[in-house]
């Protein structure tokens, strides 16, 4: 690797026994190549750093796991309003989360009071 490094040229394979035949390969450095970071793990500020940021996707993806569990054996089949998920203990941004993660969806119809109209969306 060094000498490929210095003079951009080496011979291939980098490795082992050489054969005779000629070898040709082309590496596009914007979608070959990758760069990553290089971190001290053994700092504990570089391993907190790099633990925040790996557990954070993974937390978030876990937390909705948890919800979905919830909803699927607490929500009721067919059709349900807010103040039906309110009677069985859902507050107001537990239904916005619900909306977002896409666990219930808002059916277009609404009642006579103006109410809006739920049905579950597990696959």
């Amino acid at each position: 690797m060094g000498d490929y490094l210095v003079s951009g040229s080496a011979p291939f394979p980098l490795s082992g026994a050489i054969s005779a035949a000629d070898f040709k390969f082309v590496i596009d450095y914007n979608t070959d190549v990758e760069l990553v970071d290089s971190r001290d793990l053994k700092d504990p500020d570089e391993m907190a750093k790099y633990n925040r940021e790996t557990n954070a996707a993974r937390n978030k993806e876990k937390g909705k796991n948890k919800v979905a569990a919830r909803a699927r054996k607490t929500l009721p089949d067919g059709d349900f309003t807010r103040d039906d998920l309110k009677a069985l203990g859902y507050g107001h941004n537990a239904i916005s989360n619900l909306l977002r993660d896409k666990l219930i969806v808002d059916t277009k119809r609404r009642t006579p009071e103006r109410k809006f109209i739920y049905r579950k969306n597990f696959k």
